[in-house]
């Protein structure tokens, strides 16, 4: 079995042979950013370090890891960590200010579960009496705590006496009683997050039709103003039901110009053949309501108290932009996707992308 070690170093040969930095040079810089910020050869290829014209010092402003992880606290006070990491919570404080969000329908838990009016929410007669309140509609089940997609499960409402539902995620039909003993077995004691399905703009949802389709952005708050400090277009996989998936690689993902609301270079995510989504379904893409969506941002970061950045996901419906969720530690990999150093994303002075082009403000 090729070590992951060996493998990284076959890529480097190959993009030294393309032209790219010669292998020492690659090698060199590789065992400097592991030794001094913790970068491994993983980033290093995903953040296409080997680009000759990428300044060695811009290379030196990403940061992983525990790094990283500082680097937020010193702007994101950590009392406040729980508003945009426990769904439930941010749920709250979006739907307290107005700020346009999915539907909340309740939060189902044995123990303390409760429905958004107000009603007790712990049994499977309850939740069933709930979903058919959404019958011929889907429902969005999430974990109140989680990331990536992971968990996440759409269900279809059936109407007869028996309570079955039809789960997106298991390509099954099951009675609603086993369906909540495998979430239990899967969320532990987090309970299951329940919300109105999204439905996406025509022009989002086209571009695979069985996830939802998100903009990422990546939002700061200075002494001054709030911008819009980069952003990518996420495209779930064939079969996914959420724009990025651990288990179903194939998707797409593309920066945005900031600016205009137009995609910059496609990037494929490997994966299987059958869950490959097609990169041409990006050409000439603008992304409906852009401006409507930089100001959405803008203005929902300002409701969280003592927050000065997150990674956002908005979803684009019919008649504009609404919140999916906000991370106040998002993943540092959306640094390399968009080209940006971290330190610059983080910092409180407009960014530069590494090959040194100043960042339009959204």
């Amino acid at each position: 079995m090729q070590t992951p070690i060996l493998s990284y170093i076959k890529l480097s040969i190959s993009r030294a042979r393309e032209g790219h930095l010669p292998l020492y040079r690659q090698l060199g810089e590789m065992l400097y950013l592991q030794l001094r910020f913790r970068i491994g050869p993983g980033f290093y290829h995903r953040a296409r370090f080997w680009r000759r014209e990428m300044p060695f010092r811009q290379k030196t402003r990403y940061r992983l890891g525990q790094p990283y992880l500082d680097a937020l606290a010193s702007i994101n006070h950590p009392r406040y960590e729980t508003l945009s990491q426990n769904k439930v919570c941010e749920k709250a404080m979006l739907t307290l200010f107005g700020i346009p969000t999915a539907p909340f329908m309740g939060c189902f838990h044995p123990l303390w579960g409760r429905s958004c009016d107000g009603q007790p929410l712990t049994s499977s007669a309850q939740l069933w009496a709930l979903l058919q309140r959404k019958q011929q509609q889907a429902v969005a089940f999430k974990r109140p705590v989680g990331a990536r997609g992971i968990g996440f499960d759409l269900i279809d409402i059936g109407s007869g006496e028996d309570q079955e539902i039809f789960s997106r995620a298991l390509q099954r039909s099951l009675p609603l009683d086993e369906y909540l003993q495998l979430k239990g077995e899967e969320y532990g004691d987090q309970g299951i997050h329940i919300e109105a399905l999204i439905q996406q703009h025509p022009a989002m949802a086209a571009l695979n039709p069985s996830s939802v389709n998100t903009l990422r952005l990546w939002v700061r708050q200075t002494e001054r103003d709030i911008q819009v400090r980069s952003g990518v277009l996420k495209v779930g996989s064939r079969t996914s039901l959420a724009d990025f998936n651990l288990e179903k690689a194939g998707g797409l993902y593309a920066p945005i110009d900031l600016a205009t609301g137009t995609l910059r270079e496609v990037h494929v995510r490997p994966g299987p053949p059958e869950e490959r989504v097609d990169p041409a379904v990006l050409d000439g893409f603008v992304i409906p309501f852009w401006p409507r969506a930089v100001q959405l941002a803008k203005e929902c970061l300002a409701v969280f108290p003592e927050t000065r950045l997150v990674g956002m996901d908005i979803a684009i419906a019919p008649d504009g932009p609404l919140i999916v969720e906000l991370n106040n530690q998002p993943d540092p990999i959306h640094a390399a996707n968009v080209d940006i150093p971290t330190l610059d994303l983080i910092g409180s002075q407009s960014p530069t992308s590494a090959l040194g082009r100043p960042q339009r403000q959204g």
